[in-house]
């Protein structure tokens, strides 16, 4: 009898103590869980990069919507900027040629003092262009590296209709992208620039006698360049190339109109104005027709 108890007894203990075990090891299992759960994903991650601080895009001043000063502007768009693109074939009512003038003539000053604007570029302002754009000012102006118009006028995302090609060069092409400018997105304003020193028209100049370009697209080029600068054929070249540029742009000019009916109608309603200008590659200035 003593035996059996003591050998019950015995069981007994082992049987608590190993249930007091598996209870402990339960528990100290989750504890160790718990703190690897927490340690893994904490509460409030902290950021991989700190947020920038508001800029003054963001945060417009009250002359947000002003091009009207030399100085630079916080975001200078024209209201008009915010519309999205028409659905139908009617365009917007653009800016006035004379107030989009002002605003290039004066960003050309900036540029020229080096205080560009530093707006008009921000995510916001892609966003706010996702849907449309309706640029005060069609440039169509030489491809030449040193001539960006959207740099030399100091203009940002969705102000200016830019189109690029060697002397300023007309086809197809070109005008049905000035022609597009003007018919769905109301621009009112076409400014022709050319530069000085340019070698399209001093292409032009060498090759007027028939003399081959270099190949048949370069002799296309300087074929339609020929006839704005007939008048200088035979003589010495102006300093810069300076006033064989001029007659080039204007020629252009009067080419647009006699080839799109579209864009002279325009004109000749009041619509639309076309602008010649000439920028200066030795100090930067912008010089525009009376």
């Amino acid at each position: 009898m003593k035996t059996d108890f003591l050998t019950n007894s015995f069981k007994t203990s082992v049987m608590s103590f190993l249930f007091v075990s598996m209870t402990t090891g339960c528990s100290l299992f989750s504890s160790r869980a718990d703190v690897a759960e927490t340690s893994a994903a904490p509460s409030t991650p902290a950021p991989l990069v700190q947020p920038a601080a508001p800029t003054t895009a963001d945060a417009p001043t009250e002359d947000a919507h002003r091009q009207d000063e030399t100085k630079p502007m916080e975001m200078p768009m024209h209201s008009m900027a915010h519309m999205p693109m028409m659905k139908s074939h009617s365009a917007p009512e653009g800016v006035a040629s004379e107030k989009a003038l002002g605003w290039l003539k004066n960003g050309n000053l900036r540029y020229r003092k080096g205080s560009l604007r530093k707006d008009g570029q921000s995510k916001k302002d892609i966003q706010r262009l996702a849907t449309g754009q309706t640029p005060h000012t069609i440039v169509l102006s030489c491809s030449d590296s040193r001539v960006p118009p959207e740099v030399v006028f100091d203009q940002k995302l969705g102000e200016i209709f830019v189109i690029r090609t060697a002397g300023e060069a007309l086809a197809d092409n070109v005008i049905a992208s000035i022609e597009y400018a003007v018919e769905h997105l109301g621009t009112r304003l076409i400014v022709v620039m050319g530069h000085t020193a340019c070698g399209a028209v001093t292409a032009a100049l060498k090759t007027m006698d028939g003399a081959d370009a270099g190949s048949p697209a370069l002799n296309n080029l300087v074929r339609d360049i020929h006839p704005r600068i007939a008048s200088y054929k035979g003589k010495s070249p102006s300093k810069n190339i300076e006033e064989e540029s001029w007659s080039n742009t204007r020629g252009v000019a009067k080419d647009l109109m006699e080839r799109s009916h579209m864009l002279h109608e325009k004109v000749e309603a009041g619509e639309l104005e076309i602008k010649t200008a000439l920028y200066h590659l030795d100090d930067g200035r912008v010089d525009f027709t009376p």
